[in-house]
């Protein structure tokens, strides 16, 4: 029998964020569930920086310059330049669902060409990540008489933009950072401006100020901020738990290939 597949990706989360990636700054027990029974990978490189490109290359398998998409575009009624993911798998005979933020280029109504079930929620992110959750465990509870193809897209932890401009939290809050600097995760090590970098970054940040807040950042600025992501991380990380539960009370596991990924970082 052909084995179910539960593919779950984030939304902004950087390779090095798990613990089972020896981060020791925030604790992921179910992303670590999953390494801990697979393989992971270690030099995986997303196609582009941005949601709507890096969404569209992984649910078409080209890359985004070849789909003339490079910018988080609205959706459009042009169609890709290739077959889409959900499409091949319902073709193949699979239950194809998908739960969660969309962001890809082709209109939730054009299902002959995504070959979803889709359900948005509310919004185009598709709702609190905790309703997504909610959606995913409840289509597990179902029976089902194929093979099913399962995709759970999250939010978090893409709230780091707005905790980086101070704005409310989208996904849920979390606990104000501590004051104390040794109980906040270090500087990356790429966090000093290299030599010889292209002026036109800097120039940016400083003529968008609302994307480039951090410019003018201290290191407790930037340290407090990361102590937020890391917070961010740990929150999808518990939505992810409850959706593997889900699938282990379902009877389903034995049978069902676990796939979890991050559209870029």
């Amino acid at each position: 029998m052909r084995p179910s597949i539960l593919y779950i990706f984030t939304d902004q989360q950087s390779g090095d964020a798990m613990s089972a990636a020896g981060n020791p700054y925030l604790h992921t027990p179910a992303m670590d569930r999953i390494a801990a029974a697979g393989v992971r990978f270690e030099r995986a490189h997303t196609s582009f920086p941005l949601c709507v490109p890096a969404r569209m290359s992984m649910f078409t398998g080209r890359m985004p310059h070849e789909l003339g998409v490079n910018v988080n575009c609205k959706q459009s009624e042009m169609s890709p330049l290739a077959p889409m993911l959900g499409r091949l798998m319902a073709d193949s005979g699979y239950e194809s669902h998908y739960v969660g933020k969309w962001h890809l280029t082709v209109p939730e109504e054009m299902r002959e060409v995504h070959g979803f079930t889709k359900t948005l929620g509310l919004g185009s992110r598709g709702g609190p990540d905790s309703s997504k959750a909610d959606e995913a465990v409840e289509f597990l509870r179902r029976q089902h008489d194929r093979p099913f193809f399962l995709v759970v897209s999250f939010v978090n932890p893409h709230d780091c933009c707005e905790l980086a401009r101070g704005e409310e939290l989208r996904m849920g809050t979390i606990p104000a950072a501590p004051s104390d600097m040794e109980d906040l995760p270090p500087l990356p090590p790429n966090h000093g401006i290299p030599e010889g970098e292209p002026d036109l970054y800097r120039r940016f940040q400083q003529a968008n100020p609302r994307v480039g807040r951090a410019i003018n950042w201290d290191e407790e600025q930037t340290r407090k901020y990361r102590w937020g992501y890391n917070r961010l991380v740990e929150m999808v990380d518990s939505d992810i738990g409850r959706i593997l539960d889900a699938l282990e009370k379902s009877g389903q596991a034995e049978n069902t290939l676990v796939i979890f990924s991050s559209d870029h970082g």
